[in-house]
């Protein structure tokens, strides 16, 4: 009987080492599954996590010259090129104060970079809201177009209305600015035409701008205008001259175009 019970027991014994190591083979292999799905999770996830920082990146990219609504809307439609270059018809304009840098000599920095926050802050808030894109601040000076990234179709409209709101804006901000004993005014250029825009530079730095002789036209408006005033080209007024009041000015010479560029004044 005893001998009977020690073969009944090892059976058992022998039965649970089976079942036991069934077990262990089962759980093995449920681990390795696991381990392996845990490995495409991750490469999932890395890959996720990848694409989520080059959406960041695109999307501090255009920030740096468009509104939130067209940043959202642009990102929200894929609708982005790569910044790669492209000819196409555009509106630029230049803004810039006029006798600021008389305004530098008198004035404290800390005086001076207050003035200029709070102006162009004024002013970037109304290039936003017009869907403009701002490309550059140089000092006081602006750098705005219209028709990229995102197609415009009265991008000169669009151009000349925002150049009023600006010196409206400005009248605003005058008293401001005489309480440091100096008159607020800027000049607007403003020319509509064929211009590249896109990437320029390295691959540690690049920026987005755009270039071409119709850019020129405009910088050299800028120049000429005085304060308060806003010149624009023949072919900006062509395309506003049902919507504002203009006067003809003259003409101008710009480098690298052989004719002569007619000139108008917006009148108030």
């Amino acid at each position: 009987k005893v001998n009977q019970d020690l073969k009944e027991a090892k059976r058992r014994v022998d039965d649970y080492a089976r079942t036991l190591e069934q077990k262990v083979d089962e759980r093995t292999a449920e681990l390795r599954e696991a381990q392996r799905e845990l490995r495409r999770l991750n490469s999932d996830l890395e890959a996720k996590v990848h694409t989520q920082v080059k959406e960041l990146e695109r999307y501090r990219e255009m920030r740096r010259y468009l509104s939130p609504k067209l940043t959202e809307q642009i990102l929200a439609s894929s609708d982005l090129q790569n910044g790669q270059p492209r000819r196409k018809t555009m509106t630029v304009m230049f803004s810039d104060i006029r006798g600021f840098s008389a305004l530098t000599e008198n004035l404290e920095p800390e005086e001076i970079f207050q003035l200029l926050d709070h102006y162009i802050s004024q002013m970037t808030n109304l290039v936003y809201q017009a869907d403009g894109t701002l490309n550059k601040i140089i000092g006081d000076g602006l750098l705005i177009f219209f028709g990229d990234p995102v197609p415009v179709a009265d991008h000169a409209q669009q151009a000349v209305k925002l150049a009023i709101e600006m010196q409206a804006k400005a009248d605003e901000l005058r008293h401001e600015w005489l309480q440091y004993g100096f008159d607020l005014g800027i000049g607007i250029g403003i020319n509509t035409g064929y211009m590249t825009a896109g990437n320029i530079g390295s691959p540690s730095h690049r920026d987005y701008t755009v270039i071409g002789h119709q850019v020129n036209v405009a910088a050299r408006l800028e120049s000429m205008a005085r304060p308060g005033e806003i010149l624009i080209s023949q072919r900006t007024f062509s395309k506003v001259k049902d919507l504002v009041d203009a006067e003809f000015v003259g003409e101008i010479k710009v480098k690298g175009i052989k004719q002569p560029v007619c000139t108008y004044r917006i009148l108030p």
